[in-house]
This record gives structure tokens, sequence and C-alpha cells, in this order.
């Protein structure tokens, strides 16, 4: 085979290690599997929220945390979102007013890599939409059924789903 350049993508590697708990408790969002995974649990989810009656478990059930605003986070939250409302109506016990969706991102807006006016707008599009935004927030520990930032913010939840600990291929190090 000739060429006149020689490129070598190796793509990245998941780091989940940078939190205490996320290795643990958190989905990611690479591959194709990982989409299927989150969709399977977030439709437990749906399903054990429709038939418990302990309401502090429901509010867990229904409320999901996409870690990192960048874009992977960014098209996550939108995709979970809409995901949820479309088939929020096949679960006759669940209210859409006790459905709650958060981001939590580290830098002072969404999407840092790009210009800051569209960082404004993917958020005020958010807040729309009833996506919480909750931007410089650092994430200290994640557990089973929690997510803890700093300013002593706790957010409970099942569902953890994290676009942050990205890293270079261990071929590279």
């Amino acid at each position: 085979v000739r060429f006149d350049h020689l490129v070598i993508a190796l793509g990245q590697e998941s780091n989940l290690d940078i939190v205490k708990g996320l290795r643990e408790h958190a989905f990611t969002i690479r591959n194709l599997k990982d989409a299927y995974n989150i969709r399977n649990h977030i439709l437990s989810c749906l399903e054990l929220a429709d038939v418990t009656k302990d309401q502090a478990l429901k509010k867990r059930l229904l409320n999901f945390v996409v870690v990192g605003g960048g874009f992977s986070g960014v098209e996550t939250i939108g995709e979970v979102k809409e995901m949820v409302d479309r088939i929020i109506n096949y679960y006759p016990n669940i209210q859409p007013s006790e459905l709650e969706f958060s981001i939590i991102e580290y830098a002072n807006g969404l999407l840092p890599e790009l210009d800051k006016t569209l960082g404004e707008y993917t958020e005020k599009v958010f807040l729309k939409n009833k996506i919480n935004v909750r931007c410089q927030s650092r994430l200290l520990e994640v557990t089973g059924t929690s997510v803890y930032l700093n300013k002593n913010i706790t957010i409970k939840t099942n569902t953890i789903i994290s676009t942050i600990g990205s890293t270079v291929s261990n071929v590279l190090s």
C-alpha cells in the first residue's frame, strides 16, 4: 500500500478514577453498547418508579444526571430527556412533573470548547425544556444513589451518566 502520510487514530479511553465512585457507579457513553445499557437502565427505572410506593425511591429513580457539559454530555442529556418524554405516557403512575434531568459542568458554561454564545443558547434551550444546568459545579464523589458536588450539593439519583474522564490510549502512555 502506497501512501504519503500515515495517520493512526487510537481514540480515547476512559479514566473514571478521577472522581471517587465514578468507575463503580456511573454509566459511560462511549459506544453503542453503552447506549443500549443506559436505555435498558432507564426503562428499568421507569418500570420500578411506576409501581413503587416508596416516594424517596421513586424520586431517585426519576432523577437523571449527566456529568460533563461538553459535546457528549449535551447530546446525552438531550437524548435521555427526549426518550423519557416520548414514553412517559406508558407509565400511568408517573407524572411528568416528577421527572428531573440535570447536567453538571465544571466550567462556567456549557460547551466550553465552543463560542460562549452557543453555550448560552444551549443553556437557555435546556432550561426552557426543564433540564437543570449546574455549571461551575465540581464533582466530588459518586455513590449508587447520590452525586456529591461542591457547595454542599447532593443530588439523589439512580442514574449517573459520565461523559468526563477521557484520556489518551495506553499505547501512547
